[in-house]
């Protein structure tokens, strides 16, 4: 048995992670370059609240 194809990438939104130099993902951009998401973190791991973002 095979695999099957259930559809097309017509169906799908991809997704592109960013990575800093030591791997942490800080930013999701789709395929046409539009930012998703953009995550900033303390020095030791927490992530950083945007708060004039929060604000709005």
């Amino acid at each position: 048995m095979g695999l099957q194809k259930s559809g097309t990438t017509d169906n799908f939104t991809f997704y592109y992670q960013n990575k800093d130099h030591l791997g942490t993902v800080r930013e999701t951009v789709t395929s046409t370059g539009a930012m998703k998401q953009r995550v900033n973190y303390y020095p030791f791991g927490g992530q950083l609240v945007d708060t004039l973002k929060a604000m709005v």
